[in-house]
């Protein structure tokens, strides 16, 4: 309806100004074509302006994503190989363990073995030191009997290899 009410406007306009009704219908229309072409332009700019930015962030997704993927690919990697060298470490970890544990071991034969035998050195020397101090107190005894013996000078030499052999004799009979 509202075309007809604007046709019927223009028809009257076109004959007040001594323009045909028909011509002013044609200029309307070329009017109109030309508002459309126009718009259709317009729209047309429009759409291939949105077009190429679609095309533009497809083809950012693209490359995300392709990057993205090497990545992932980067970090994948990074991991097996961190979870190589930590299976590698926990068998070193495990073969150390067992060396420490041997040696542990060991250490303790050691220090019992080391136990015994100093209890045998101090019962060893203990035995040691009785038997010089009783050496000791016979050599002593030897050299106070010595001064009365008459003897001759083989068997006194004998003494003397006897007293000298049980430790440093400093008698007055004692040649060596």
């Amino acid at each position: 309806m509202s075309r007809l009410t604007l046709v019927l406007a223009v028809l009257a306009l076109g004959s007040a100004s001594g323009v045909s009704p028909v011509q002013k219908v044609v200029q309307l229309i070329d009017d109109m074509a030309v508002k459309v072409k126009k718009d259709l332009d317009a729209t047309s700019a429009e759409f291939e302006e949105f077009a190429k930015a679609c095309d533009d962030e497809a083809t950012a997704k693209d490359y995300a994503i392709k990057g993205t993927q090497e990545e992932i690919e980067a970090l994948t990697a990074t991991a097996d190989d961190a979870d190589a060298k930590i299976a590698s470490l926990e068998a070193k970890v495990e073969d150390i363990t067992t060396k420490i544990g041997d040696t542990e071991g060991e250490l303790a034969s050691a220090m019992s073995l080391r136990e015994k035998e100093h209890q045998d050195f101090i019962a060893t020397e203990k035995e040691m030191l009785d038997t010089v101090e009783s050496l000791n107190g016979a050599t002593a005894e030897l050299k106070k009997s010595v001064g009365f013996v008459q003897m001759t000078s083989e068997a006194r030499h004998g003494l003397n290899t006897v007293l000298a052999s049980l430790g440093h004799c400093e008698c007055q009979f004692c040649y060596a």
